[in-house]
């Protein structure tokens, strides 16, 4: 099939490319519509050795992993898109932060997806609004219903704490 069914983003860009240290996951590549020569072990291996320059990364890994490959892709002068959790400590979240403050001529962004949920988005547009027939909002009362014990599967596993490592940002970022 056509690159575009396979991987329909990749129609945004004019390539894309995936870096994985799963070379299960790299000699896969090509059935995601990723060509073989774009698939590296390392960030800066891409950059090293793509044939087309590289612009930007979106950060898709385990968080552990995250503020050491985005500081990798800073440094290579990358944009960069890290999807949430932003890191597993509040000092790697720093050090993030910092490069970014560092590099203002790239675009840098933490990715979350539930507060734009079309129902979550109107809501928020409602409370905001100045005449809101609900008025001013003090408090909400929320309340998990997520399984932690079920969650525990893949790169889950490896986590200290599920609840404040995964689950609890999911939570935070709904209320946001």
């Amino acid at each position: 099939p056509p690159r575009s069914t396979l991987f329909p983003y990749t129609t945004l860009f004019r390539s894309a490319g995936i870096v994985d240290t799963d070379n299960e996951k790299l000699n896969n590549a090509t059935n995601w519509g990723i060509p073989e020569d774009c698939a590296f072990p390392t960030i800066t291996d891409a950059v090293k050795w793509s044939d087309e320059p590289i612009d930007a990364v979106l950060i898709a890994t385990p968080i552990p992993t995250h503020h050491a490959l985005t500081l990798e892709a800073m440094e290579h002068g990358l944009h960069v898109i890290c999807e949430k959790n932003m890191a597993m400590t509040r000092e790697h979240a720093e050090m993030m932060v910092k490069a970014a403050q560092s590099h203002p001529e790239l675009c840098t962004a933490m990715g979350t997806q539930y507060r734009f949920r079309p129902s979550w988005w109107t809501l928020k547009t409602l409370l905001q609004a100045e005449d809101s027939p609900i008025g001013t909002l003090a408090t909400i009362r929320a309340q998990s219903l997520a399984k932690q014990g079920d969650m525990r599967f893949g790169w889950r596993a490896w986590l200290p704490e599920i609840y404040p490592s995964d689950m609890m940002v999911h939570h935070m970022d709904a209320l946001r």
